[in-house]
């Protein structure tokens, strides 16, 4: 699935650019299988947020991207499942448990990665991250990499 691995990509990148950014945080990525990873992010090295990402065949056969906020590769449990969807203009993937805005959502995989990296580092609201785009800190806990890196990562 072409946009799991974009999703992975844009999570490797932006684990690995957390600690030049931001002093007293480590990030690491960790494959768990060619259908799975692991993201973590550390602060001081206790670790303060944690996510598990895979491709999952929970509710049907045509395979779902599924999110969990745990960290833990052997939980079975979702905070969020996204599957591909299509009309008669365009595929697109579609969240089924974390659309904030009450419109559907038709997402690109650009806009599914920085969905599920939203969800990742929500538990930081307190701790800020500094970040290029938005000056000395971001508010909310919002941390984004590069774009330019992100769009020139290539695909798994």
């Amino acid at each position: 699935m072409e946009a799991f691995g974009y999703i992975a990509v844009f999570f490797e990148n932006s684990l690995e650019e957390l600690a030049p950014r931001n002093p007293g945080y480590e990030g690491r990525f960790r494959r768990t299988s060619e259908t799975g990873f692991t993201g973590t992010i550390y602060r001081d090295g206790k670790r303060v947020a944690g996510c598990y990402i895979r491709i999952t065949h929970s509710y049907g056969s045509r395979g779902q991207i599924g999110y969990s906020g745990n960290g833990n590769p052997q939980d079975n449990s979702f905070n969020e499942i996204l599957s591909v969807e299509t009309d008669e203009q365009s595929m697109y993937l579609k969240g089924m448990m974390t659309n904030r805005s009450g419109r559907e959502q038709k997402l690109t995989h650009e806009g599914v990665a920085e969905q599920l990296w939203q969800l990742f580092i929500e538990g930081l609201d307190r701790i800020r991250l500094s970040n290029p785009f938005y000056g000395d800190n971001v508010k909310s806990g919002v941390w984004a990499v590069d774009s330019r890196r992100r769009q020139a990562a290539s695909f798994c």
